[in-house]
């Protein structure tokens, strides 16, 4: 039974032995030791909230094949929110593609995640590279102590290996760390090989160190005064609505988070107005973004409503958008908002000849020094039609996870709604911000969908009020007077019609002189213009209709019967126009010697049952005029 339990301890020993060593030689071997880094000059920027490492790399190829893979390393307690952007030389035109990223450890058990660089060609057997690799780290450089009060300076603090991290061995590194200012409150002194720090004004020197080994790390922090704004994007959508008509519209909706210490206790914004820069000193009052120099028809607002405080600053290549916020920002406090501008197509959108492709060439994130975004989401509005739509270049790299995705969005004079390619990211900052290119193919006669649509609808209108207004409607079909007459009868028709109308045009400018009588004018001046419009209207006046009329009965007696009607009405328009004038009168000598025996209700009420009666009367000898002609 002894036996029995020492040979499985035994084996078991053996086996984690095995496991232990093929994992050790595993990890060994995941990077393959070709580089050898001859002279590295880090040099980290901690003026603000973002953690900029510029790192200068000088390497020769050791090993016995050619390769065109670099690896770098970042420690993984960094919080894994970076960017990485790799360049040959010291150009910065074109960067290097990043790949897939992947752990290992080091001898002190300390983690990293590997990033292989894909260089621009293949590097023989004692060739050297020369390497620039930016490096963007959010969220590195933190507030501590986490909170201050009104008045204070803000501390910060930052960690980070004081070696550059590489799975090759390094003969000559240098670190510097370039700090907002000179109050240091206290930083790492020395490090694993002993070696001590120096501080030189705003710059702590870590180095040179020489001969280090592959993946060597030693924890350096340093603790110092940085009130610059911790502005950062807690969210991010960017929208591009596409017309081939000529216009892009771009709209951007903000969530602004001042990442930096938070704010305890009261505000005074007494005290902020008399020194903003002693009672805030990280505070926030205006954001400044740099869009394109063709922008136009800027607008900036929030749910409340428009905000009228922002301007433009069109420059030689660009324009300054200076957005100012409703209140000012101290750390921990949020702001929501949202700006839009409109672009031409011409410098944005070209089309290629050889394959027919529109390339949509467009800004990735928003051009706001410092800043970066946790969540970032572009989306791109293309016209009705768009099909087959690609990524041709995207600034974020093989560190960044990308999702993309479609749907469909109905504006106006949409039919089956317009294509939305949406692309989601995570921790972009502004620093490695470039151009994205999206493709997309469209039919030429796409861009007559929606003035068609506009044709066929203004046409349908119009052919519904041509046939609306020949419809009759009424429940009750109007009976005509009108008949077919002889041509002796029409001829005397047509002889009381000039005099009809005469009378009609007596009574209407008898009416403006009436009212003018009522509301200005004098007795005397209202029997002048009575007696010139009779004088005027003589003929029409005259018994002449009455002849007509008489005449018109031995030949029709039914029509000349609605003839009669009608200068019955007449003489009745004319006598009640009378009582008006009458009772415009009667009431302007009651004014002038200040009798009381009409009360004004009185007066209104009587003028008021006259003008009623006319307007009836009136409306009907209209109504039966145009029913016999």
């Amino acid at each position: 039974m002894r036996i029995q339990l020492f040979v499985t301890l035994l084996i078991s020993v053996i086996a984690l032995l095995l496991c232990t060593s093929s994992s050790a030689a595993a990890s060994s071997n995941i990077v393959k030791t070709n580089w050898i880094n001859n002279d590295v000059t880090r040099t980290i920027d901690l003026s603000t909230q973002i953690a900029k490492q510029t790192i200068q790399i000088k390497a020769k190829n050791q090993g016995t094949q050619s390769t065109n893979i670099y690896t770098v390393a970042i420690p993984t307690f960094v919080d894994g929110h970076q960017q990485i952007q790799a360049f040959i030389g010291d150009s910065e035109k074109k960067s290097l593609n990043i790949l897939q990223s992947y752990t290992t450890k080091s001898n002190e058990n300390q983690e990293f995640n590997l990033y292989d660089i894909e260089l621009d060609k293949s590097y023989s057997k004692d060739s050297t590279l020369i390497l620039k690799v930016k490096i963007i780290s959010m969220n590195q450089v933190v507030a501590y102590p986490p909170t201050i009060s009104q008045g204070q300076n803000q501390l910060v603090r930052f960690t980070d290996n004081a070696y550059f991290t590489s799975p090759y061995e390094t003969e000559s590194q240098k670190s510097t760390f370039k700090l907002s200012s000179s109050k240091v409150e206290s930083y790492t002194q020395s490090v694993i090989d002993g070696q001590t720090a120096t501080q030189k004004g705003q710059q702590v020197v870590y180095g040179p160190f020489r001969n280090v080994a592959p993946l060597a790390f030693s924890s350096v922090t340093v603790h110092y005064e940085n009130n610059q704004p911790f502005l950062r994007l807690t969210n991010l959508i960017k929208e591009y609505e596409v017309s081939h008509w000529g216009n892009i519209a771009v709209e951007t909706f903000y969530w602004i988070l001042h990442g930096g210490a938070k704010w305890t206790g009261s505000f005074s914004r007494l005290d902020f107005q008399r020194n903003p820069a002693g009672s805030a000193p990280s505070h926030i009052t205006e954001i400044t973004e740099i869009v394109p120099r063709e922008s136009a028809d800027f607008y900036y607002r929030d749910e409340i409503g428009n905000i009228s405080s922002s301007q433009y600053y069109p420059k030689q290549t660009e324009t300054a958008f200076k957005i100012q916020p409703r209140f000012p920002l101290v750390g921990g406090w949020k702001n929501e908002f949202y700006t839009g501008y409109n672009l031409p197509t011409a410098p944005f959108l070209q089309k290629d000849t050889d394959t027919g492709r529109f390339q949509l060439t467009v800004g990735a994130g928003v051009s706001i020094e410092n800043i970066f975004v946790q969540d970032h989401t572009l989306r791109f509005i293309l016209p009705e039609g768009a099909t087959d739509i690609k990524v041709v270049r995207t600034p974020f790299g093989g560190a960044s996870k990308v999702e993309e995705s479609f749907d469909i969005r109905k504006t106006f004079f949409d039919t089956v709604g317009r294509p939305v390619f949406e692309i989601k990211t995570e921790y972009t900052s502004f620093e490695n911000y470039e151009p994205i290119v999206i493709s997309y193919n469209l039919s030429p006669l796409a861009i007559f969908h929606e003035p068609l649509l506009a044709i066929g609808a203004v046409f349908c209108l119009c052919l519904f009020v041509i046939v609306f207004t020949r419809i009759d409607l009424s429940l009750l079909k109007r009976s005509s007077n009108k008949v077919a007459r002889t041509p002796e009868v029409e001829k005397n028709a047509q002889q009381f019609k000039q005099l009809f109308d005469g009378r009609v045009q007596y009574h209407q400018d008898m009416e403006d002189a009436i009212n003018t009588f009522a509301r200005t004018g004098t007795a005397q001046e209202f029997q002048v213009a009575k007696q010139t419009l009779e004088q005027k209207y003589k003929e029409s006046l005259s018994s002449t209709a009455n002849k007509i009329v008489s005449t018109v009965s031995a030949l029709d007696p039914v029509f000349s019967t609605h003839l009669k009607d009608l200068l019955e009405k007449s003489t009745q328009l004319q006598q009640i126009q009378s009582q008006i004038a009458d009772h415009e009168a009667k009431q302007r000598s009651n004014k002038d010697q200040s009798s009381k025996s009409v009360s004004r209700f009185q007066y209104e009420e009587i003028r008021n049952k006259l003008i009623s009666t006319y307007r009836k009367t009136f409306d009907d000898i209209i109504t039966t005029f145009e029913s016999l002609y």
